[in-house]
């Protein structure tokens, strides 16, 4: 990367120095997924220039207010949008007619209107009708942040990055390890009773019953998927990973402890099969910050821990992320919704949270969760479409915007059709594109992290061997 593509932001001497550090957080992430030096305010040569002061949209509220209702622009006819269908842009910071890139890139990358939200659901978490997509009909699979990144470059006449692969980080929750036969009787009574009460969906009883019938002619649980899981990924050149709950502290969380002989043998040969092992923030984690405790619990056993993703997606705003600052983990994979795919935080692309208690960035990096195996089920039967559409959807809008990469969950015990319809529990196997490289999460982290330090680092202008390939 030359000096020639230094990007400059250059502050007004009126701005608020908050304002300030949020506009800087939400250029200094452009400028990474752009692949792009950052330099703010230093007066460098730089490729593009960008002036921002008070006539700009952003404005400061307290956190316990939402976003302002939003304004909706027409985007320009581009060939992305015509393919993708994308047509309007919500704005929440819209000055005039005029739209506030980075401060629409901030508002989605920050999550502030969540910490406006009180509404919580069964398992703690935000509901999906009270979030910005829910209130205002948004369209979840659309990375709204993404597009306004690319209206960004546009403006600065920028071209987008080189091209490389979109990165997937596979991601497998351990749940549900099987270890006792009547362990897996009475899983397997729990989601015929889901089945057929909860979900009253008589296709996925007759899945779970095919899969029961299946398991008893071949001996084998339907539920215990994992050797299989590591056979196929093997066979497709996926590098996944598996994140394990490491105490148990409720009824929600898995069935297992990490002294289990079977556990045992099952982390043995993930690890074997080179897996990556990451922790599964238990279900209580946040209520009492054990988050470093299990991630100590699993490095005990010999196995280098990097991130995880907080069990039941239970969080809210930051609480979960100062747990990880805490653990000092590289990264977290849990922001994307429990019962729709999409982009929760509106981003196609590895980013790093923002901490208003400090008004900078956290010191680790997001894999947006894009889609998870029960979501998917979920959404595509709410909204009566095809599964297999509704990933690719997900998957082309990834491929579509700058520096794309998201993970993906599929449940280990899901694969034989005995807890979602087998359809889908296969479907996995048919999404990897020639296009994209599914791998481990920390590798998606690892092809990413020179250029966030490039963008981040004071003034972005540190000598560096340049963003790694994901070749």
């Amino acid at each position: 990367m030359a000096e020639a593509d230094v990007v400059q932001l250059r502050f007004d001497d009126d701005l608020d120095a908050t304002a300030r550090a949020r506009i800087a957080y939400a250029f200094r992430t452009f400028c990474a997924v752009y692949e792009r030096r950052a330099d703010v305010g230093d007066g460098a040569p730089a490729q593009a220039q960008l002036r921002y002061g008070v006539d700009r949209g952003y404005r400061l509220r307290p956190l316990e207010e939402p976003a302002p209702n939003p304004a909706y622009i027409r985007l320009p006819p581009r060939a992305v949008y015509q393919r993708l269908g994308i047509t309007h842009m919500p704005l929440f910071h819209a000055a005039g007619e005029r739209p506030d890139w980075l401060a629409e890139i901030f508002e989605w990358l920050s999550a502030a209107d969540a910490y406006a939200i009180r509404d919580r659901d069964e398992a703690g978490r935000i509901p999906f009708a009270s979030s910005l997509h829910g209130r205002y009909g948004l369209d979840p699979t659309i990375p709204y942040a993404s597009v306004a990144m690319l209206e960004l470059a546009d403006q600065l006449g920028l071209d987008p990055p080189r091209s490389t692969p979109t990165l997937v980080a596979a991601t497998h929750d351990l749940d549900y390890i099987p270890i006792s036969r009547s362990g897996d009787l009475r899983r397997l009574i729990a989601n015929l009773g889901v089945a057929a009460i909860v979900d009253r969906d008589p296709l996925l009883f007759a899945s779970i019953v095919g899969a029961v019938l299946r398991g008893i002619v071949q001996r084998r649980s339907p539920l215990d998927c994992i050797g299989t899981m590591i056979e196929r990924e093997r066979a497709l050149g996926i590098r996944s990973t598996s994140n394990v709950i490491c105490r148990r502290t409720c009824r929600r969380d898995g069935n297992y402890a990490l002294d289990d002989p079977g556990v045992v043998q099952v982390l043995r040969d993930l690890h074997e099969a080179d897996a990556e092992l990451g922790v599964h923030a238990s279900y209580m984690n946040i209520a009492d910050r054990s988050l470093a405790e299990e991630v100590a619990a699993l490095r005990g056993l010999g196995y280098d821990v990097h991130g995880g993703r907080a069990h039941w997606l239970r969080y809210g705003t930051d609480d979960l992320f100062e747990a990880i600052a805490d653990a000092k983990l590289d990264y977290d994979t849990t922001a994307g919704f429990p019962n729709r795919v999409g982009f929760r935080n509106g981003a196609s692309f590895v980013y790093r949270p923002y901490r208003f208690a400090s008004e900078s960035a956290y010191p680790f990096y997001e894999i947006p969760l894009a889609i998870m195996d029960g979501a998917l089920y979920t959404d595509a039967r709410e909204h009566r479409v095809s599964a297999a559409a509704l990933a690719a959807r997900v998957l082309d809008m990834t491929d579509a915007f700058a520096s794309g990469a998201i993970s993906v969950l599929w449940h280990n015990t899901v694969f034989a059709g005995a807890q979602i319809p087998h359809s889908i529990g296969r479907l996995y196997w048919s999404l990897p594109r020639p296009t994209q490289r599914w791998t481990s999460a920390i590798e998606v982290v690892a092809t990413r992290r020179d250029c966030h330090e490039r963008a981040f680092c004071s003034n972005g202008l540190v000598a560096s061997s340049g963003c790694r390939s994901a070749e």
